[in-house]
């Protein structure tokens, strides 16, 4: 098990499991500091309407 794998969870999406790049899963950080990719959390907020929330911790 390598430093990079101990950190994985911080690089990765929660909603998709991807890791964070420049392109197609671009990390959005959230005020509660947990961070998804750009279009997981744009389609979750969609689904949610007006009640927004992070999809992990529900702050």
């Amino acid at each position: 098990s390598s430093k990079l794998d101990s950190y994985e969870h911080v690089l990765m999406c929660l909603i998709c499991r991807s890791l964070f790049d420049d392109h197609d899963h671009q990390p959005k950080f959230l005020p509660c500091h947990h961070t998804f990719c750009k279009d997981c959390l744009r389609e979750f907020v969609r689904q949610m309407g007006d009640e927004i929330e992070c999809p992990s911790c529900r702050k």
